[in-house]
């Protein structure tokens, strides 16, 4: 039975909010698992050899090793095909195991090509951050962006790898509601159409922008007294979001629902009139997918793979960047106050959804690109 390592800076653990990439970690894992792979996924906050690693076996349960080096003397690398999920600086592993012998393929996948804190952080940081995924990319076999937006950064900023490159779309695990269950639940909670204006879903970070939407909220209120926002995740700006909350008077429209689990998600989806997302930077938005699966129009700002996902499914509006209060307000308004193109909206973003994004295929193609790293 082959062996598979996936590494990732996160894994949904039920415990705390997990982002896209862990999610993709585990369903990736499950994908691969139900193929026959033997898979174990090392799990690192923080990628350095001295830092605390858990590692994830194929019974499910957890081991803790003191650090990656910890980890290397008991198993090593070479035993596994290995797939990094996202960036991590572990150049001096891969370098050491790029010309061993029995070496299996290295594949960087859910590769970001410019991470927004470096790309903020001014020119020398950047060129810095890119001289250090430049070396990791001249080890690594193969590079997987998840979607179009990134495989242009990634051509952009290392010509010289671009027969490396390929793009996997992220995909999710797509929902079919049904519309009984919705209606016992907005009943249950006495929840009008109107009622649950705003799905917010993310990690509350400075660059997703929570606070530009609790601002045009205000001016939502205004015009839907009974509108409400649930602001669904949790992080480090969670503090600031809640104290602006207080200075606008909105304590009664914006709730803070931190970590909820999976179907608890899925309800809350069911539940919503529309989903706003106004990030400054998203490689591709799982949550906007998961929404656009739900039956959600959408509204995002015009940057990263959000563009492409909303341009080709036509299910909602795109802002420009930087967007103000007013430009998020007004689609808001006209979703909440226009039946008939909130139901179009949300229709093709639901047939988009579920005819582009698949597990199946989404394993055969990573499947393929590591057949290819094996016969090269």
């Amino acid at each position: 039975m082959e062996k598979i390592l996936l590494i990732s800076f996160e894994y949904p653990t039920g415990k705390a909010y997990c982002g896209g990439v862990g999610q993709i970690v585990e369903r990736s894992r499950n994908a691969l698992v139900a193929l026959g792979y033997e898979v174990y996924v090392l799990i690192s906050s923080e990628f350095t050899r001295k830092h605390p690693v858990k590692l994830l076996l194929p019974d499910d349960s957890l081991k803790n090793y003191r650090s990656l080096g910890a980890f290397l003397k008991d198993y090593g690398w070479h035993k596994f095909a290995t797939i990094i999920h996202h960036f991590v600086n572990w150049t001096g592993e891969l370098k050491r195991l790029k010309t061993g012998k029995g070496r299996r393929p290295r594949i960087i996948y859910h590769f970001h090509s410019i991470l927004r804190r470096e790309k903020d952080s001014g020119l020398r940081t950047l060129n810095h951050f890119l001289l250090r995924q430049e070396k990791m990319i001249a080890l690594a076999d193969r590079i997987v962006c998840p979607s179009l937006y990134e495989y242009d950064n990634f051509c952009r900023y290392f010509p010289s790898f671009i027969d490396k490159v390929s793009v996997i779309e992220n995909t999710i695990e797509t929902y079919s509601p049904d519309k009984r269950r919705i209606e016992e639940i907005k009943e249950k909670l006495g929840i009008r159409q109107r009622d649950v204006v705003s799905l917010c879903v993310g990690r509350l970070e400075k660059y997703k922008r929570v606070d530009l939407l609790i601002r045009a909220f205000r001016r939502v209120v205004k015009r839907v007294p009974g509108a409400q926002m649930l602001v669904i995740g949790d992080g480090a700006y969670r503090n600031e979001l809640l104290r602006l909350v207080g200075r606008l008077k909105l304590e009664n429209h914006v709730r803070f629902l931190g970590f909820v689990p999976r179907m608890k998600l899925l309800e809350l989806y069911a539940k919503a009139s529309l989903f706003v997302l106004p990030s400054r930077y998203e490689a591709f938005s799982i949550s906007l997918v998961e929404a656009m699966a739900s039956g959600l129009p959408v509204i995002a700002t015009r940057v990263g793979g959000m563009t492409e996902l909303i341009e080709s499914a036509k299910c909602g509006f795109l802002i420009d960047d930087p967007p103000n209060e007013c430009a998020l307000a007004v689609p808001i308004l006209s979703i909440l106050e226009n039946a008939y193109t909130s139901r179009m909206m949300g229709l093709r973003g639901r047939n988009y959804a579920f005819s582009h994004f698949s597990w199946d295929r989404t394993t055969r193609d990573l499947l393929r690109i590591y057949e290819s790293c094996k016969a090269g």
